[in-house]
């Protein structure tokens, strides 16, 4: 796991418990798991707290509510990727759709985010 711009108030991990799933969206690039773990992690955008890694995801924490999963799984010849995002609040909960306009187009929006930065990412790196 590796820690980026770590607040030393923030805990870069989140349990089961305290995190609730808001969207899920899902694509498919033409690239292995590893070099599409790498391009994720260089593309989390800055106020990101924490930025965690692994073999099969790559997690950004963001401010007081907000953890971002991408999960990467080995597909034909490339990498499945499922971005997930949840609500981790541990205070003040109730007050995340609130300020999000209830996520009202928020699952439509993730979608196309992800689209975007899947096509944008660089041409295979193969022998």
């Amino acid at each position: 796991m590796t820690i980026r711009n770590a607040h030393p108030h923030t805990p870069a991990g989140t349990t089961q418990n305290n995190r609730k799933l808001l969207a899920e969206a899902t694509g498919y690039v033409d690239l292995p798991p590893a070099q599409v773990r790498r391009a994720l992690v260089a593309k989390v955008p800055d106020g990101y707290v924490a930025v965690d890694e692994s073999d099969t995801c790559v997690g950004a924490q963001g401010s007081w509510w907000a953890r971002r999963e991408y999960a990467l799984q080995p597909e034909r010849t490339g990498t499945r990727v499922t971005l997930r995002v949840y609500n981790i609040a541990s205070k003040a909960r109730w007050a995340v759709p609130l300020v999000n306009k209830f996520f009202i187009g928020f699952p439509h929006a993730m979608q196309s985010e992800l689209d975007t930065l899947l096509a944008a990412m660089p041409a295979p790196s193969r022998p």
